[in-house]
């Protein structure tokens, strides 16, 4: 702050990475990424994973099956207490 009080000419507005990179071509993207993970190998798994994340999104969802049985909120009441109860005769960090 006080550098930039003394000589507020030296500095520069930094422009967004999208201003910067979006009118190349996919040809000079790709040499741009690649010449940036050899610099910084750290960056190779930051763009798989974005990557990865990327191809999820645009997965096309599947329709929706019906389910063909009916579930019965009272079985699985049942079931749920039978496994509490039988949770009856231990302490509760062993029942934990």
């Amino acid at each position: 702050m006080l550098a930039y009080i003394h000589d507020p000419e030296t500095f520069a507005e930094q422009k967004k990475v999208e201003d910067l990179v979006g009118s190349l071509t996919k040809d000079a993207l790709v040499h741009l990424i690649a010449a940036l993970v050899e610099k910084n190998p750290d960056l190779y798994f930051l763009v798989q994973t974005t990557l990865q994340k990327e191809a999820v999104k645009t997965k096309p969802e599947l329709p929706r099956r019906k389910r063909k049985t009916q579930v019965s909120k009272s079985e699985y009441r049942r079931q749920v207490q039978s496994i509490l109860h039988g949770l009856d005769g231990y302490r509760r960090s062993e029942a934990y």
